[in-house]
């Protein structure tokens, strides 16, 4: 039953030589970033499909969610399903109602009448006062604003603003407009106060020009006593500060309910040897809010450091605005005046709009703030066994690449969670009906590969395949010359570009490292043997001779997360949404929560996904190796993520099972702790020092240094 295996595979410029993985297609075979391709995309792309309106703002409306739409973008226009931003800054006119009043406005570009508005005014500062004309307790009145103490004849002498009105119509809240509305009123305000100062000379008459330049803006926070501190905790965030000794007021505005009026302050300062930077105030593009997001953490990408070192409140990091400026380059600019900015070193900062730039520096600069986005599908043809069209199947699930002006890619930092930039694209999703930008590990071929498992994962096939290999009579080899075969399969193909082919680690030196990750953590030798040979199942790509010579075949044994066949899958399964590709969701003998299962039938009993690590579950019983049964059902569990960790499929699992758990959970992030820390190929002289060494002895202990049957 023996057969050779040539394993023999060059490694070229120090990295292994992979075979292609079946039937995935290389994400990166349609994509060339060149700053000339114009295949980059605007708001309409990213969101121009699937936004009709924004809702009225929920309890619970963490996620915002948006009906989708449909057709081509003259359908969009037309049906008036799709809008976007825009602010237009107005001054006086027969609607004014007080002196020097200028408005902000903010526009639906679909129709008429803004849905939302600022208000204000501003005067000149005052000639420098006399004593006489304050008592001494009021020069003297303290005014903490800031972090900076003033006095009334100090705040007096500053240009004087009011705030009259902030609003936004309720079904637009929860996007923090109102804070953009209260930030580009204050550039405003700076850049009149920076006017007025020039004609400012050193004669008596005059403030100190530290004061000219600075503006104390006053407003009365309304609120409904029933949401106590709401709007001045709102007001807070934004800079403003209680006046000391303020009479608060209470209010009956004829609606039967009571408010209260809260006098409200800020000091705003402007500084005249800095570059003021565009506005979104006659932008020729337009913008969007959006949220930006991690994947799987759920969690708003948190900004840079230097951020919080220019004031940018870390509750305003999900807020955040899409800014398209017409001319094919986007921005991410936050809504209380900041913008991200990457520099050619790669690092990402979160920076003022207004002030940040000095005035001797180069315009180029600010293009560090602009971007370019790419779509890369995730469509595989081989699942055409769906009933919906190919267009129909590829909506929701294209993959965006986000290009910096200076080549790179912007990323996600998956220790700090903050933004970062790297040579190799990251990959982002417009998200199904949301205004929200994830940044995701996914990848089109990770895509590929269960959009393919969702189709052909059946009672049916799982059967079949149960059948075909657990007679184990492919051939018989050892783990250690199976060790040696895996060095020709790619440690992780999901992520695998044209360049990583040739440098990526490979599926053995990710073997060795898990099992020695197990070993400096403590766990006993058997669970070091498991985290040695946990991935295994995937030399049935060389020496099954069958399937290796279907290229376009489903390659079940890449890791995936598992779920249970013959009963309803979790809505929180992964890729659930290609759940519609399986024809046992319409079968009615698996389309219930226990289907084919008897309640608390345990999970040896149940079929499970035909994957590699369900192979090697079979494979070490019929060998009759001498591991554990914890070690067992860490090996076929661990990929069924949707038990251990989310308490799915409970109404199936035993006692014994509750009891192995906790172990299986840990030994699973255990093991994906190490597929993130594999960056580096391991030697061949490394991997037989070890397994010489030390983990010979482990396998000979548990029967398992033999020739096993595969």
């Amino acid at each position: 039953m023996s057969k050779h295996i040539d394993s023999d595979h060059d490694r070229i410029n120090g990295g292994p030589m992979y075979k292609k993985t079946r039937y995935l297609n290389p994400w990166d075979s349609d994509f060339s970033p060149k700053p000339e391709c114009p295949q980059h995309l605007g708001l309409f792309e990213l969101f121009g499909g699937r936004l009709q309106k924004i809702p009225d703002q929920g309890a619970n409306n963490v996620t915002r969610r948006i009906e989708r739409g449909g057709g081509n973008p003259a359908t969009f226009w037309k049906n008036e399903e799709y809008f976007t931003l825009r602010m237009e800054h107005r001054l006086g006119g027969p609607v004014a109602r007080y002196p020097g009043e200028e408005r902000l406005l903010l526009f639906r570009s679909d129709r008429a009448g803004a849905i939302g508005k600022i208000i204000f005014s501003s005067n000149p500062a005052k000639k420098k006062s006399t004593k006489q004309e304050f008592s001494q307790s009021q020069a003297e009145c303290p005014h903490l604003i800031g972090g900076q103490t003033y006095n009334e004849t100090d705040l007096l002498q500053m240009v004087q603003a009011k705030i009259h009105v902030l609003d936004v119509k309720e079904q637009y809240r929860g996007f923090d407009l109102g804070g953009l509305l209260f930030s580009k009123a204050v550039e405003i305000l700076k850049q009149r106060s920076e006017n007025r100062s020039h004609g400012s000379n050193s004669q008596n008459t005059f403030p100190p020009l530290s004061l000219v330049s600075s503006i104390r803006c006053q407003l009365d926070a309304e609120e409904d006593i029933r949401r106590h501190n709401k709007l001045v905790d709102f007001y807070e965030r934004l800079g403003c500060s209680t006046k000391p000794k303020a009479k608060i007021q209470y209010l009956n505005n004829n609606d039967g309910e009571t408010y209260r009026k809260i006098p409200m302050q800020v000091v705003i300062r402007s500084d005249q040897n800095k570059k003021k930077d565009a506005s979104l105030v006659g932008l020729e593009g337009s913008f969007l809010p959006v949220r930006l997001v991690q994947a799987g953490v759920g969690m708003p990408i948190k900004i840079p450091g230097n951020a919080e070192q220019d004031n940018c409140d870390c509750r305003c990091r999900d807020n955040w605005l899409v800014v398209d400026d017409g001319k094919g380059r986007i921005g991410f600019q936050t809504t209380n005046g900041h913008r991200l900015q990457t520099e050619p070193g790669g690092q990402c900062s979160v920076v003022m709009i207004s002030g940040d730039v000095d005035k001797s520096a180069s315009d180029s600069t600010e293009e560090w703030s602009s971007f370019q986005i790419f779509r890369v599908s995730d469509y595989n043809n081989d699942s055409s066994s769906s009933e919906e069209s190919d267009e129909e199947q590829s909506v929701g699930n294209q993959f965006l690449i986000i290009r910096t002006f200076h080549g790179t890619f912007l990323t996600v930092d998956p220790v700090s969670q903050t933004f970062s930039c790297s040579k190799n694209p990251s990959l982002w999703k417009s998200n199904d009906g949301e205004l929200c930008l994830v940044c995701t590990r996914d990848t089109p071929p990770r895509c590929q590969h269960y959009q393919t498992s969702w189709s052909r994962q059946t009672v049916e096939f799982v059967t079949a395949m149960r059948t075909r290999y657990l007679k184990f009579d492919i051939m018989e080899m050892g783990l250690h010359e199976a060790l040696n075969l895996a060095k020709t399969i790619p440690c992780n193909p999901f992520n695998l570009n044209s360049d990583d082919m040739r440098t990526s680690p490979s599926l053995r030196s990710l073997c060795f490292q898990t099992a020695e990750s197990a070993r400096k953590d403590g766990h006993p030798d058997w669970v070091q043997l498991v985290a040695l040979l946990h991935g295994l199942g995937r030399v049935l790509n060389c020496i099954d001779t069958a399937a290796s010579s279907t290229p376009n075949d489903y390659d079940w044994t890449l890791s995936c997360r598992s779920r249970v066949v013959g009963c309803l899958a979790p809505r929180c399964a992964s890729f659930s949404e290609y759940r519609n590709l399986n024809k046992d969701g319409t079968d009615p003998r698996y389309n219930s929560p226990n289907g084919m299962y008897n309640n608390k039938c345990g999970l040896d009993d149940v079929l499970l996904m035909w994957t590699g690590p369900e192979y090697m579950y079979h494979m070490i019983k019929h060998n009759s190796l001498a591991i554990p049964e914890d070690g067992l059902a860490m090996l076929r569990l661990f990929s069924l993520g949707d038990w251990h960790t989310h308490s799915e499929y409970d109404h199936l699992a035993s006692i014994n099972d509750e009891e192995v758990r906790p172990f299986v959970a840990e030994f699973d992030q255990m093991r994906r702790r190490s597929r993130r820390q594999c960056e580096e190929e391991m030697s061949d002289e490394e991997c037989d020092q070890l397994w010489h060494e030390y983990y010979v002895r482990i396998a000979t202990k548990y029967n398992a240094a033999g020739q096993l049957r595969w």
